[in-house]
């Protein structure tokens, strides 16, 4: 672990551009509201907190179920996560509670952030980011990733089989940002599978990836009905 401002994370990239234009719109959900990336950065920093309080540290790993409607919370946890030193693990609420409890055992996961009825168990406990955030200071925690350190774990099967998990680092979330546009085209097209199989199903929350690059790259993403996503630039 390094500090805080060392080394190309995707918290760091986040801090980043939240001092350059704190202001500008990261991500819009239409019909709840909009994030910040100022709002983006604090609350993920409380969130940080909030889990540290809870035992998390580097190596351990936190599921985050995630859905269209809640995909401001959900942005919020997936950068929270990362900042308290741990591995986000995305998954589609969509597929239900048994799916989201295999993939919290296949991850050895230590907690769940996310509502979930009917998910009891005593290796993992199970909150919301709300409750993470309460009480909690918006100042950055006193350590984050190096960029070799796991950012998240995916779990895909393709179209058959047992769905297994495929970690990612920091520095292959933010790969594409360092190389020229030309580059990054031939990347998304022509290597990507290659680099990032967990991308290969398609499903919602694999987006995760595309779209919080997009976001620290050019705000902001928007999700409607379609899952459009939009951006601005400044």
């Amino acid at each position: 672990m390094t500090d805080h401002s060392t080394g190309d994370t995707v918290p760091a990239r986040l801090a980043q551009r939240s001092s350059e234009r704190p202001d500008d719109i990261a991500h819009v959900v239409i019909g709840v509201g909009q994030l910040t990336l100022k709002e983006w950065e604090h609350r993920s920093n409380a969130v940080a907190h909030g889990l540290i309080a809870r035992g998390a540290k580097p190596g351990r790993r936190i599921v985050l179920p995630c859905t269209a409607w809640g995909w401001l919370d959900y942005a919020v946890a997936y950068i929270g996560t990362q900042k308290a030193g741990a591995t986000a693990v995305p998954v589609p609420q969509q597929f239900g509670n048994e799916h989201v409890a295999r993939v919290a055992r296949e991850a050895e996961a230590v907690g769940i952030i996310g509502r979930l009825a009917d998910l009891p168990s005593s290796t993992w406990w199970c909150t919301d980011v709300r409750e993470l955030e309460h009480g909690q200071p918006q100042t950055p925690v006193s350590m984050s990733p190096s960029p070799v350190d796991d950012a998240e774990i995916l779990f895909t099967s393709g179209t058959t089989g047992v769905p297994k998990g495929v970690a990612a680092t920091h520095g292959n979330l933010l790969y594409t940002h360092s190389k020229p546009a030309a580059q990054q085209v031939y990347d998304r097209y022509c290597t990507r599978s290659l680099r990032e199989p967990s991308l290969r199903r398609g499903c919602f929350c694999n987006l995760s990836i595309q779209r919080h690059r997009g976001s620290l790259r050019c705000p902001g993403t928007t999700i409607g009905p379609c899952l459009q996503q939009s951006s601005s630039t400044r």
